[in-house]
Order: C-alpha cells, then structure tokens, then sequence
C-alpha cells in the first residue's frame, strides 16, 4: 500500500478545528510523543509528521535532546516534517530491548494536532498522534498474525513510549517475543525514563495483550500493529500476498464504550470478508451482536468474558454491538487476493482492489455531528498514492437521516436500515467528487473514509470524541439536562464534573486566566453507572463571562483525595463553542450593481437552519450567501438574522455606503458609411464625482479607444453596437450600448450605347445597388450640360467621332456615394458591309452555308450586322441580327433541302450606330439538293438464318452512288448472320450524290443465338413405371414442346415424368427468341422386370449385389426378401440401391431368400426366390 493514510489528520489541516476531534480538544495539544516503529524496510522506511492547527504558532521536534526540526505552522495550512531515520537515531527494529531516548517529542506554542505516516513503497501505516494530556495507564493491544509470505520479517507488534520519569510499566503479552526472552502470558515489569522506547514483536498475533503503567498515574502513548501481514479469513481458499504494515496509536481503556455499530466497506459487498476483534476490559461482561449473547454470524460467544477477552468473528454485513461494560472494537479489511474476483497474484489486479487496513472503531457515545473529511489524498502534492477510488462510510439513526448532509445535499436515498436496530449506514462513492466533503446531522453519526487502488488502501476514522468516560466536564446550558458543545451568546452556564471519587478541592480556569476560581470542600451529587458510584460537581457562570463569540477553554485542577486511583492531582479540561452570527460584504458598492453578501459565522455553535436578510431598503433574502443591487444611493443598515439547530436566533447588522454612478451618453456623426470616418462625441454626466476613465468598444473588432472623442472605421455594412463604459471617480461605471448601422457602398453602371456621329445618344444610369436618389454625369467631351447631367437616363450630342471617357456619381439615400468610369467609343458615320461565301463552289442544301464578316468603317466600331439569307427585291425579308459583330466572325445558315438546284440572293446592312447604316449589293449564292434517306427496319434474326439484303431509300431521288458497312454486311447490303454470330451490329449507310454532297444513316442489325440442348440416352422403364427425363437446356427465353404428349407429365416443360404404355419417339421443339431446334429422344417400354435368382455378393466385383434392371422406374413400389424362416432380412421403396446380400451392415449366409415385389401401380406383384453363393 502506497501512502494510505490513517489520515484524519487530513480533516484539520484543511478546516481547522473543526475536524476528526470536533467536539473535543483531546488530540488537540502542545506536547506529544510518537514511537517510529518496526516497518519491514527498516532503515528504508520514512517518517512524515503532519501538523496543523487553527491559529498560528511555532513547533519543536525532537528526540534525546537533539533538535530534529523546528518552524511555524501556519493556521489551517499543513506542516509535513519529514523525519530520515538514516540521520536521526530514532528508529525502532528490535524486539524486548528497552530503546533509550528515541522518543520522537513533538512541543508547540499553541494547540497543534499530530499525525504521523511510517512508508515506503507499497506499505505505509498511519495514525492519528495523542497529545500528552489525553493520554492514560491502560491500554490492551490490537495486532494481526501475518499469514502470507513466510520468507520476510513480518512481525506483529507494539512500542512504548515513557513521558514521565521512572514510569513502571507491567506487560502481559499473549504471545511468545521473538527472541524467546519474554514467554506467552506471563507478566512483566520495565522501567521508562522520559523519551525511552520499549518494543516487542511476536511472530503471532500479540491482540489482547494488556500494558499499563503501574507508577502512580504516570500516563504511557502505545503504539500497535504489525512490521507487514498479508492475511484472509479463515476457510479462505486463497493463499494471501500483498500486505501492508499496520500502526496505530491506542485508544485508552477510559475512553472505550458499550455501543458500536460496523457497517461493511465497498470491497465487502462485492467479494471480500472483514474481520471483527473486540477486547472486552472489565471481568463478568456480555456482548451481544446483533441481539444474540449465543452466536456472532456463526462464530460461537462464550458469555459472560473476563477482563482482556478477545472475541473475533466474521461478517460481510452490517453488525450491532453491545457489551455491559466497555470493550473496544476493530474492523480489519483483507488482501486484495482473498477477493475470488480478483487474481490470485496480487500483480494481475482484479475488480475489488486494495490491500489490508485495521481501523479501530467508534463506540457511539463518541459520535459526531459536524465533521470535515479529506478523501482525495492524490490531490495532495507530495502524497505518491496508488489510490483511485473513494468512499465514506456513514453510520446513522435512522431518525436523524432526513437532517444528514453531505457538502449540503441530502443523500437519503443512499442509506441502508441496519435489521433490528435503529441504525443505518451508507456507503458513498465520492471518487469523482470534490476532494474535501463537509458531513452535518442534528443527531451523531459516525464516519469512516477509505480508498482503493492496486494492492493499495488507506482507512480512517472521520471523527471521534474520545471522552474519558469516567472522568470529565460536560456543559449545559443553565437549568438545561442536555450536554453540548455549542451554545448561543447570550447563555448562562453549568458544568458538571464527573469523578470516580470524592475531591476537597477544585480550582476553575476559564481561557487560561479570565476567569479563575478556587472551591474548597465542593459540593457533589452521585450516581451509579455499571455498579461505580460517580460524583458529579456543579459550577456555574453567567454569560457575563462569555462575551464574544468563539472557542472556550475550561479547566479544572482537581485535588485527589487519599485512596483515589492516581494520589496525585489531575487536571481535565473541555473546550465549547459560543456562537453569535457575522456577515462579510464591501463597505462600498454603486447603485444597480450586485453586491455578494457573505454568512462568514463561524462553523461552531452548532448549524444554522435559516438566513433571513434585510438590506434596508426594503429587499430581503432567505439564501446564505445572497447577492442584492440597490436601486438608489445612500447608506443602508444591512441585517442578517439565523436560527441555528441547537435553539440559537440571534442576528447581526453593518452598514453599507451605495454609491451614485454615472449616467453614459455619447453621440455618432456620420457619413455611415463602408470606410467612412465616424465621429463619436462622450457626453456623460457624473453624479458627485467627475470621469475618471471611459473605454470605447466600437464592435468592429479594432483596439478598444479611451480617447473621449475617438472616430473609427468600418469595413463591412451591417449593425454594430457600440459600448461606452464610463468610469467615476468614486469606481462606479455606466455602460450604454447603442447599435450604428453601417450602410453598403451602392453600385451602379451604364452601358457603351454603340453610338455615331449622326446619333443623340441615350445614356441608361442603373442603379445594381443600393437605392440612389443623386445621379451626376460628366460625358467625357467638356460639356455642361445642367439639364442632362443630373438625370438618371440622359441624352447627349457628340460633335464628332473618337473615343470618351463618361463619368457618372450616384449617391444612395443613406448619402453614400460611389464613382463609376466607363470609356465609350464615337463611330464615324460610313461602315462597308463586306462578306465572303465559304465554298461557294458545293453548297449542299443538307450543310449549312458558312458566311466571313469582313465588314470596315473609317473610326469606330460597327454595332450591328443585319443579315437577309434570302433576299426578294421590294419584298418582305427576313433578318437576322448580330448586335457583336465582329471582323472574321463566321455566321452559318440552313437552307431547305429541295431535290433541285436553288439560287438564293444574299445582302448584309452594317451599322456604325442607331443612324449610320449601309447595305450591301445582293450576291448570288448556289444551293446543290441533298439525298433525304429512309432505313427500312429489320426484325431480329437467328444466326442461322440466309443472308438477307438491306435497304435505305432516297425519298429525294437525287442521283449518286451508295456504300454499306459494318460487321457481316458486305458494300451492296447483303448481311450473313452466319458471318456476324448473335449481337447486335451497327451498319453505317453512305450516300454520295454526282454534285459531292453526302448522307449517311446509321442504324443496327440484332442477331439471336440458337439455344443448346445436350440430350441423354434413351430411358428404358418398366411396363407400369416412371421416370423423368435429364435433358440440359441454355439459352434465353426458352420454350419447349413435346409432340407427341401421350405418356407425358407436361409436353411444354424441358424434363416431364415419362410413363408410355409401350415404347415412344418424341419430338422436342425447343424456341428461344424466335430460333427453333428440333430434336427426338426414345423411351423404351419393358413389359416386365428381368429378375436374377443367384448373386454372389463375394467383393470380386462381379454380381455383388442383385441387380435388378429398371426395377427403379416402380417409383412407388416397394420390395421386401426373406429368409427361409420367414424373417425379413431387407425392404426398399423404391429400389434405387441393389441388395448386397446385408443385414444390419453383416454378411448373411449362404442359401435361398425369398422376395415380394409390388409395383403398387396397379400391375401385377412378382414374387420368387433368389440364392446367395460366395
């Protein structure tokens, strides 16, 4: 196990007082000791001392008088010291020697508490480190035998540490010490000086061995456990590895009790079994688990016990102990491989891991009721740990679950009833939960927090009172019976000192000297508890004495009379809690901003059940930690009242100052433009103050500006909010936050009109973006016309030709202007329309005609080409028209396709603008007629089919030759399938008239292929019977026809039931896309079967078995033989495999068998005998 901490410690260094001890001083101190016990690396091993503390003090460590460390401890802040024994000699590795001043003695200013961690490796024990002051004179031991690897030097064990003195101490162990000096049972006497350390080691288990100090009331720390042990319980199949050594400092024998209750751990739900020990200190005791005085879960109880019993038994459940007089009690968790889930080597892991743990337990009369726990121990820096998963174990009455909280939420469900008790448990994963939890209940509870890793854990008591049962001081409030340790301010107070006997005199210290005062001859009362007569001794003191909230300490030196238990004096003190409300906020704050209210009240005096704020100008809350805004300025008194669960209603009141802000204006001067410079103007006013800062967000992504009128851009159109924070003098800010919108840059454009000299040329302004409600022109030719110049859609007079460059500035009606420049061109006023016909020589009326454009012009651009393809003088002409002429440009145009020789007269306008135009003179141009074919379509064929001609006709009979192509055609239009095979074929036909001009058609010729057909022999049958006909057939879209039908199933299918009356010849007629074959096929008709009397079944291969030809065509006949005793020695129906002369797989012997064959088809049966020879 890898740093598993016993750590309760953990509890207080992160919270303080509040912790394992909460509800007592006792392992809070300014003196203890600590022995560094056994470990199984020895020297190897380290010592880490954990200190903390709720106020700030300085520490001491040392050991034979040499000063080991020393410093501060912070409060609630951790002091590890680290403790190497390789450089201090204060190790402990031997066994009955009696270790001079190797005591490890840790002294404080003020109250730390201790706890301290023996580790190396995967095995490190830890405990919770008794003060000086709590400790006693007795104690019994808790150990456990090693039952795992029997090579190393594990040891059960415990060590003494003298605090005082010449310190008698009697040692009764209950096992034989290694070295064989000190023998089992049998009692013995050492001597401790301050500082001195004694140890004894055993190689068995040394639980129940009793050590006391016999001097006086000279106290003794004992400190037990084992160097490592690996163990299961008994009847275990397992053979147990992974150990872990064991260290704990024990409880004395005064502060044990008669309650517990166990509860199981995670890992005993699911596999492993936990060990129960209970030490029992006084002669004449019962103890009862779970109700029974007879059994503990099997194990047999031997009541009543003396004084030092051990009791051990078994469970995987939740246990109810009770004893008439206190005993102690220990939960021991086993191996990791004890687990039937797990591997059996420690080293594969398992399910359910973790490592042994021993955990002495809480009797309930030390519960709790607010405690801090620390679970995640590898979030402390420094703890190297294997642990990953976490739990806390709860132990409850049942009635107290609906107030229990963990970190504040309830957890009811998670609680299991313990049968016939009033008690519950739960076991809570908290492994992905914060690593510290706050643990709350109206009524005690008890908690254990423990982990899991790989042959790792760590177990720990959350909390106990450790009271010394039989004497101590317990607090009421005035004229109340119930004892507590928080209280509300303003309470009167009684003490009541409990004694086992009677004192002449009691001196009283309340907070080391704020209040003292000496009672000679005390008045007392008594009462009997288990036979012992107690004596209980009153002092009171008013609240007067209790002023502030917070900590108390009381004390009381007590003179012991002759005959008491210890004949010197003895101190005993308590410690309580006063409890009055706080509140925690600024003393300053600006209108309508929140403001956090804190309940900063202390965490004593018990827990606060209701907050009821008031913050005085008429807002309240009923959170904790509420926030509030105010909506004006001023100062108000703000009051918290709380009622708390032990009976506290108390409240608490401060004031606050709330400041005026500023009022953020700002203003934004335009264009908003894309790009535009955008002016913004501060103009926010300040209440009582002045500006002390502003900061501009203009939403454009551009640096934020504390300039107080910053100007911006913006690159893109849309809305952006702009924000102004402003800042007083006083620290309070205004933000406004206004929206900008940003309008796009508008486009515009205009076209080149293609304009002359002669033309008024027309402008068209359109506007492609944006709405535009200014329109400017500059025509590029040093005009002013005012009239034009503004419209949309001006006119213009150019004076003479050349090129121009127009300007136009169209403004959007969000006053964003855009810049558009085209340069247009003048054209002279005389363009000369000019064309060349393309082979004009063999013009086809099947090809359209192919015209060149070589049109000119003086200066300029010809805008437009007008065609007339078929021109008639004085007639109506149909034009085709080119607005993008362009020289070179080919125009093509179709004309009809006539079977004579046509001329058609051609003319083309050109134009250089909407006035300037010329024509040209018509040309002639001549059109030849071209061939009109028509394919004759042919019908699919089969590929063994004659030749066929093609045909393609000319509708237009115009003369010329022709020429075919193509896969099985020849150039005149015969096609052979025979030469093509099936597909389908593409044939190219080409016609070329005596003028040149030529057609061609393409079209396809599709062949089908012959179906195959494999036919068998012919069938032979018995007169009577059947058989089906095996033909193969293959092809596409096969159809059959059997002529003729008589003595057939089916005559359409390809393999009918066959069963002639006499001997047939069939024709088939097999068709597959309209190919057809032919075939015949025989079926030959016996009258009866030819029956062999003798076979010689010898494996010759010659007449091995009684063949009986054709027989297999009775296909519902059936044949049965027997032997001369008339036994049926074989059957068949039908007979498909001849008798082999068998029976059941053995050779039947020779002579004469006897068959019936009946064809069951209405003829006749056929009985005889057939002979078997070998």
């Amino acid at each position: 196990m890898k740093n598993k901490f016993l750590l309760a410690a953990l509890v207080l260094f992160f919270f303080g007082k509040i912790g394992v001890f909460a509800q007592s001083t006792s392992n809070r101190g300014k003196d203890f000791w600590v022995a560094y016990a056994g470990h199984i690396d020895g020297l190897g091993s380290r010592m880490t001392l954990f200190l903390s503390s709720d106020v700030s003090t300085t520490y001491q460590v040392t050991s034979g008088g040499s000063i080991i460390a020393s410093g501060s401890v912070v409060a609630n802040v951790v002091t590890p010291v680290f403790i190497n024994p390789n450089s201090h000699n204060v190790y402990i590795g031997s066994s009955n020697v009696k270790e001079l001043n190797k005591g490890i003695n840790v002294t404080s200013v003020e109250p730390i508490s201790v706890y301290c961690v023996i580790s190396n490796n995967a095995r490190t024990g830890s405990t919770l480190v008794l003060p000086t002051a709590a400790l006693e004179q007795e104690y019994y031991v808790f150990s456990q035998q090693n039952m795992g690897n029997s090579n190393i030097a594990a040891y059960s064990e415990f060590s003494i540490v003298g605090v005082k003195d010449g310190t008698t101490v009697e040692i009764k162990p209950t096992q034989t010490s290694i070295d064989g000096g000190r023998l089992a049972n049998s009692t013995f006497q050492i001597t401790l000086n301050k500082g001195d350390v004694y140890q004894y080691q055993a190689e068995d288990d040394l639980t129940g061995t009793l050590i006391k100090s016999v001097t006086g009331c000279s106290p003794i720390a004992v400190f037990s456990g084992t160097t490592w042990a690996a163990f299961c319980e008994p009847g275990n199949s397992r053979t147990p590895n992974g150990g872990d050594n064991l260290f704990q400092q024990l409880f004395p024998v005064t502060a044990w009790g008669k309650n517990f209750v166990s509860a199981p751990f995670y890992n005993t739900l699911n596999g492993n079994t936990d060990i129960i020990k209970i030490i029992v200190s006084e002669d004449n005791t019962t103890v009862t688990v779970n109700g029974s005085t007879t059994t503990a879960n099997g194990t047999a109880l031997s009541n009543p016990y003396r004084k030092g019993s051990v009791i051990t038994f078994y469970t995987t459940s939740p246990n109810v102990i009770k004893a008439t007089s206190p005993v102690a009690v220990a939960q021991y968790q086993t191996s990791q491989t004890c687990n039937l889930a797990n591997a059996a080597n420690s080293g594969q892991g398992g399910s359910y891991l973790g490592d042994p743990e021993m955990t002495i337990l809480n009797p309930i009369e030390q519960t709790l009721k607010d405690i801090a726990v620390y679970s995640r121990l590898n979030s402390v820096t420094g703890v190297n740990t294997n642990i990953s998963r976490y739990f806390l174990n709860i132990i409850i009455k049942t009635v107290d679950i609906p107030g229990f909280t963990l970190d504040g939420t309830t957890i009811t469900s998670q609680f299991r009833p313990i049968a016939n008790s009033e008690y519950s448990y739960a076991i809570v994963d908290v492994t992905n939960s914060s690593d510290q939890h706050r643990l709350i209940a109206s009524g005690g509870f008890v908690a254990i927090a423990y982990g899991y890793g790989q042959v790792e854990s760590y177990a720990y008591l959350a909390g106990t009172d450790l009271k010394n049962l039989k004497s101590n001081i317990q607090v009421f409030t005035s004229g109340s019976t119930i004892a507590s340790t928080n209280f509300c301010l303003g309470t009167d107070f009684d003490f009541v000192l409990k004694l086992p006997y009677v004192t002449n005199k009691l001196s009283w210290d309340l907070n080391n000297g704020a209040k003292t005062e000496i009672i000679n001859a005390p008045a007392y009362t008594t009462t009997v508890e288990d036979g012992i007569t107690y004596y209980l001794y009153k002092y009171s003191l008013p609240s007067a004495n209790f002023s502030t909230p917070g900590n108390y300490v009381l004390k009381v030196l007590i003179e012991k009379a002759q005959g008491a238990i210890c004949a010197t004096d003895e101190e005993i003190f308590t410690t309580f809690d006063v409890f009055s409300p706080n509140i925690s906020f600024p003393t300053e704050a600006c209108e309508n901003t929140d403001v956090q209210f804190t309940d900063s009240s202390p965490r004593t005096g018990g827990n606060i059940k209701t907050w009821s704020w008031n913050f005085g100008d008429g807002g309240t809350s009923t959170l904790q930690h509420p926030k509030h805004k105010f909506a004006t300025a001023g100062t108000k008194t703000v009051t918290l009242n709380v009622t708390t669960d032990i009976g506290c209603n108390l409240s608490v009141s401060k004031t606050i100052n709330i400041l005026a802000p500023p009022k953020s204006a700002f203003t934004a001067v335009g264009p908003f433009c894309i790009n535009a410079t955008i002016q913004f103007n501060n103009e926010s006013t300040f209440v009582n103050s002045n500006i002390a800062s502003q900061k501009w967000d203009f939403g454009n992504g551009k640096p934020e500006s504390s300039a107080a009128s910053p100007t911006t851009t913006y690159t893109a159109a849309g809305n952006y909010t702009v924000k102004l924070i402003s800042v007083s003098s006083s620290g309070c800010a205004d933000t406004l936050s206004k929206v900008v919108t940003i309008y796009e840059t508008p486009e515009v454009t205009f076209k080149d009109p293609g304009s002359c000299v002669n033309d008024v040329v027309q402008y068209e302004g359109t506007a492609v973006k944006g709405n535009i409600t200014a329109w400017l022109w500059d025509f590029g030719d040093g005009s002013n016309d005012v009239v034009q110049k503004v419209r949309q859609n001006p006119t213009h007079k150019y004076t003479a030709p050349g090129n121009y460059t127009v300007t136009l500035i169209a403004t959007s009606e969000q006053g964003c202007p855009v810049t558009f420049t085209k340069e247009i061109m003048i054209s002279g006023s005389n363009p000369n329309p000019t064309f060349e016909v393309k082979n004009s020589a063999s013009l086809c009326a099947n090809v359209a005609v192919s015209f060149e454009n070589k049109s000119t012009i003086g200066f300029g651009n010809i805008s437009k080409i007008e065609w007339i393809f078929d021109y008639t003088a004085g007639g109506t002409n149909a034009v085709v028209t080119d607005s993008s002429p362009a020289v070179g440009k080919i125009y093509t145009h179709k004309y009809p396709s006539l079977a004579v020789k046509t001329d058609y007269l051609v003319v083309m306008r050109a134009y250089s603008g909407q006035l300037c135009v010329t024509e040209s003179a018509p040309v002639i141009v001549t059109v030849y007629p071209a061939p009109s074919l028509k394919v004759n379509v042919v019908e699919p064929i089969c590929e063994s089919d004659d030749p066929i001609q093609l045909l393609v006709e000319d509708e237009n009979n115009v003369s010329g030759t022709y020429v075919y192509s193509g896969t099985g055609v020849s150039s005149t239009g015969i096609f052979s399938p025979r030469i093509s095979g099936p597909g389908t074929f593409n044939i190219k036909y080409v016609y070329t008239t005596d003028h040149g001009c030529i057609e061609e058609k393409n079209f396809s010729v599709t062949v089908n292929k012959l179906p195959t057909i494999t036919m068998p022999a012919p069938i032979d049958i018995l007169l009577g019977g059947k058989k089906q006909f095996e033909i193969k057939a293959s092809g596409s879209s096969l159809k059959y026809k059997w002529s003729p039908s008589t003595g057939l199933s089916a005559d359409n299918v390809l393999n009918p039931v066959a069963s002639p009356e006499k001997t047939t010849h069939y024709t088939l007629t097999v068709t597959s896309n309209s190919c057809e074959l032919v075939y015949e096929y025989t079926v030959i008709v016996h009258d009866q079967p030819l029956i062999p009397n003798v076979f010689s079944p010898n494996g010759d291969g010659k007449n091995d078995t009684w063949n009986i030809k054709y027989l297999e065509s009775f296909t519902d006949g059936n044949i049965t033989i027997f032997n001369r005793y008339g036994q049926k020695v074989f059957e068949a129906s039908p007979y498909n495999t001849p008798w082999d002369g068998r029976l059941n797989g053995a050779d039947l012997p020779i002579g004469v068998y006897y068959y019936i064959i009946e064809p069951n088809n209405g003829k006749k049966k056929y009985t005889g005998s057939v002979t078997i020879l070998r």
